[in-house]
């Protein structure tokens, strides 16, 4: 090997370094931590017995992340974002459905209340009921950053009585640069073929052929044509697709997942967006 391509080669070799130091340092340079939060509470008769002899209790416990970061328009979009989802996790569950928007933003504290005064209610109208332990628990984690995103859900466990308990995650990426809440939108460039590549990983997960009739093979696709979930993230490896329970299949399916890596999306993914 001559001196001049020696050079060269040592050239390219200092470069690479330097990037992957440069990255580095502008990942530590952005990079979100978070302190948690713990809310709890709780009424009822029973609430102070071992979960075994207890009978008559309703209990609402919220584990929560806050960001802090140096970017303070990221650390309000996160805060404003995800106390949004878990008041709307807790409103769902005790106001009718034609209730606006607006009436199930009220503090947390309020919905406690509300809350147990429904619980408070059903023990009295029916107090032989089975189902007289009521339970809502909420957590918030971090599913992933890079220098550019930030994931996090909310997953909500609810048990009102009923048949079965519910579960339910809503995912969030956020543009770590503006705090912009990123949609399928923001970096997909042909939604269309994505959603093809979507259904080939999806049939493949669920272990269905090519041309198998979704519909018919029990899942819930209107006239059996594919779509995509309401819930993503952004991963090291791939974008994470993510059904909730009854979303594409009955209860018993449970929550269904899949990753899509991004040497399948490489012609359909704004890379710049979320690498």
């Amino acid at each position: 090997m001559n001196k001049v391509s020696l050079i060269v080669l040592l050239g390219c070799f200092v470069f690479l370094i330097s990037c992957r130091q440069e990255t580095g340092k502008s990942f530590e340079n952005n990079k979100v931590t978070f302190t948690s939060e713990q809310q709890s509470f709780k009424d009822g008769k029973d609430c102070d017995l071992p979960d075994s002899l207890m009978n008559d209790c309703a209990t609402l416990n919220i584990a929560h992340l806050q960001p802090q970061s140096k970017n303070t328009d990221l650390n309000k979009a996160v805060k404003d974002t995800i106390e949004y989802y878990i008041k709307r996790m807790i409103g769902d569950c005790i106001f009718p459905e034609k209730t606006s928007e607006s009436d199930k933003n009220i503090s947390v504290d309020s919905l406690s209340k509300l809350y147990f005064a429904q619980h408070r209610d059903f023990t009295k109208e029916f107090p032989d009921a089975a189902g007289k332990v009521w339970n809502i628990d909420i957590s918030v984690d971090s599913v992933f950053q890079n220098p550019k995103v930030l994931c996090l859900s909310v997953n909500g466990y609810t048990f009102l009585g009923g048949a079965h308990p519910n579960t339910f995650t809503t995912f969030h990426n956020f543009d770590k640069a503006t705090g912009k809440t990123l949609t399928l939108n923001d970096i997909i460039s042909d939604m269309e073929a994505f959603r093809k590549i979507a259904e080939t990983e999806f049939r493949k997960n669920q272990e269905l052929t090519e041309n198998q009739d979704l519909e018919e093979a029990g899942y819930f696709f209107d006239n059996g044509v594919y779509s995509l979930p309401s819930q993503f993230a952004v991963t090291e490896g791939g974008l994470l697709m993510f059904y909730n329970a009854y979303e594409a299949a009955a209860y018993v399916v449970g929550q269904i997942s899949f990753t899509i890596p991004y040497d399948a999306l490489d012609q359909v993914v704004k890379m710049d967006r979320v690498k």
